[in-house]
């Protein structure tokens, strides 16, 4: 059986811009956790300048030990967060 395809919508510009800046951020934070030595059988948790520009917050993460995943969430209101 094969299932009805979707209509192809394309991403409006303010979707394009999160993404963006998304990416951004996770890039940044994962060489700074990279930096710290922090991964899978290494957790920790830090904090960081937002690297997204503009934001003036301060964002938040934790690297679990048991598969270093990374959780991150900046504290400027409708700024970057994630889960792994």
């Amino acid at each position: 059986m094969q299932l009805p395809s979707k209509p192809k919508t394309p991403l409006a510009d303010e979707d394009k811009e999160k993404i963006a800046r998304m990416i951004l951020a996770i890039e940044a934070i994962k060489k700074e956790t990279t930096r710290r030595g922090l991964g899978k059988g290494r957790g920790g948790h830090g904090g960081m300048s937002c690297p997204v520009p503009g934001c003036r917050g301060r964002v938040a993460f934790i690297v679990y030990t048991f598969n270093g995943h990374l959780m991150a969430s900046c504290n400027a209101k409708g700024c970057v967060q994630f889960r792994e």
